[in-house]
């Protein structure tokens, strides 16, 4: 089982739940990451931040897939189905 947490250090992590092991450190943000979201294949994550942006990333890799921009505000919420 994996689970993401997103940090005042503007970053977001994903972790292996069963061995408590991070498998990636995901950078990228400017701002602190609010909220994070796990795609239901547990293949892909998105994440929001107070720079009002954000990110789709790639989950077995690390990768960032896609910046998605346009909120005047903070992102606070992210819902993946």
């Amino acid at each position: 089982k994996t689970l993401a947490s997103g940090s005042r250090d503007r970053s977001v992590r994903v972790w292996d739940v069963e061995t408590g092991t991070c498998r990636h450190v995901l950078t990228g943000h400017k701002g602190d990451v609010t909220a994070v979201s796990m795609g239901g294949d547990g293949k892909t994550l998105a994440s929001g931040s107070w720079d009002r942006s954000v990110r789709v990333w790639d989950v077995e890799t690390g990768t960032c897939r896609h910046v998605l921009t346009g909120h005047k505000g903070d992102v606070t919420a992210v819902s993946m189905g």
